[in-house]
This record gives structure tokens, sequence and C-alpha cells, in this order.
């Protein structure tokens, strides 16, 4: 942290190095660089994608319920909550227009994004919605999501049945 900022900012630093076409590479601090990129059929006008890596859309994903993991495992420990495991996937749908055909009027947007938790816990459904909502209202990445109006369902299910679920229609 510099003097100018105060301590309750982080600040995040990485690093994108074109590598041709479609492909980048992606490095942050000493860690060990990632390659970002299309499938190979992905292809706008002369460039295709090389298949090399996950692709920017993905790692925007990860990066969500990544940090999902970290919110849920913090506000568990503040909650006193016995967290036992956790899996999360996410999936979006993602309207392509403006990327693709060169649409001056359109910008590609998120038309929907799904995040499914799969708790493993004895806590009561109760406790299971309080870490939910707590959990989310900390999460950087979620909040990223809902101040940009994207919808998206929440759904948290313990020993595959819904245990509580959250939608938000984008407006």
């Amino acid at each position: 942290m510099s003097a100018e900022t105060p301590d309750h900012v982080a600040i995040t630093k990485v690093r994108c190095r074109s590598l041709g076409g479609l492909a980048a590479e992606l490095t942050v601090k000493d860690h060990a660089p990632v390659v970002a990129d299309e499938p190979l059929d992905f292809a706008l006008g002369g460039l295709v994608g090389t298949d090399t890596g996950w692709t920017p859309v993905q790692y925007q994903l990860a990066a969500l319920i990544s940090c999902a993991n970290v919110a849920i495992a913090l506000t568990a420990q503040d909650q006193g909550f016995a967290l036992d495991g956790l899996e999360i996937r996410a999936q979006s749908d993602l309207d392509l227009r403006g990327l693709i055909d060169g649409d001056p009027d359109r910008q590609p947007e998120f038309l929907h994004v799904g995040v499914e938790y799969r708790i493993a816990a004895t806590e009561s459904a109760e406790r299971i919605e309080a870490l939910a909502v707590e959990s989310d209202r900390r999460c950087p990445q979620l909040g990223l999501f809902h101040r940009a109006r994207i919808p998206m369902t929440q759904v948290w299910t313990r020993d595959g049945a819904e245990v509580c679920a959250f939608r938000t229609d984008g407006a």
C-alpha cells in the first residue's frame, strides 16, 4: 500500500501480452503465466482461435466463483458455520452481437449467469440461507455482476436438493 492508498483498498495488477491472433499470455506477480484464447471454431475475419487456453469469459466466470468461494469461507468462519464441503459451478449466456458482426450500435452482453453452490453441511436451511445472503454481499465479483445489472440465478443445493435460490432480473 502507498501513502495515498487507504489500508482498506486493495490494488490488483495483472499483465496481458498478445501472442498474436486471439491468444494472450496473462501474468500476475511471480506466478506461472496462463494463456487466454478462443476455441478453434471461433473465427472473425482472418482471426481464428487456437484453443491454447481458457476463453476470457471462462476466466471471468472462474473469477466470479473463486471469489464467491473466498467470501463463503470467510463468512462461514465469521458466522461459526460448519462448512464440510463446497463446489461451485457457473454458466453464462453471452450475446456476442457487436463483437462478431461489428454492429456499432451493440455491445456484447451477458444475457444470464447461473451459479450453483453445492454445499456439504449439517447446518439448518435457515443458516445456509443466511450464509448465502451474507457471502453474496461480501463478494466483490458478485457485486460487480449485480451493479452491472446482469440477470443472475443463484441456487444453493445440499445432497442434490435445493435449499434456497436467488434470482435477479437485471433491472
